[in-house]
């Protein structure tokens, strides 16, 4: 968030996604839609240069095209 990347990189998330009882790991990046239509919109906080962060300190916010 405060350092300029000549490449910025990019998130991927290891998520369960139930649908219907059945459970299966899904592997989402970030702004890229699935072939089902869900997408991992933002990851909140962004990374910053000299600050630690903990995987709890993470939010993922998905999105389901219908």
């Amino acid at each position: 968030m405060n350092a300029r990347c000549v490449w910025a990189g990019r998130v991927v998330v290891d998520a369960a996604v139930t649908r219907g009882g059945v459970s299966e790991r899904r592997q989402l990046m970030l702004g890229e839609p699935s072939s089902d239509g869900i997408m991992l919109d933002t990851v909140e906080p962004g990374k910053m240069t000299g600050t630690p962060l903990q995987p709890s300190d993470y939010r993922f916010h998905f999105s389901i095209a219908q």
